[in-house]
């Protein structure tokens, strides 16, 4: 199925070099979870993000429940720190 991906901040240099998820589709197996998608993707297992799903947001603890769908549109948002 197919996803579009999107990496905001810095984390867009933590995933391996030359690779683009930004707002590219991406494919995905049936069942794939934002935890697995992360991983996929090459996002660190210690990076901190928020993660919205077609403009909603997904709490931490539900990462490894909340699968995928075909069109879904998932945005990856490091913490906005300052003041």
């Amino acid at each position: 199925m197919q996803i579009s991906v999107k990496l905001i901040g810095h984390l867009l240099d933590d995933i391996p070099s030359g690779t683009s998820f930004n707002g590219t589709d991406f494919s995905v197996d049936a069942g794939a979870t934002v935890a697995t998608l992360a991983e996929t993707v090459g996002l660190p297992a210690d990076s901190e993000y928020f993660v919205m799903i077609n403009g909603d947001h997904v709490v931490q603890p539900s990462w490894h429940l909340r699968e995928l769908s075909d069109g879904d549109e998932v945005v990856y948002c490091p913490p906005l720190k300052g003041g």
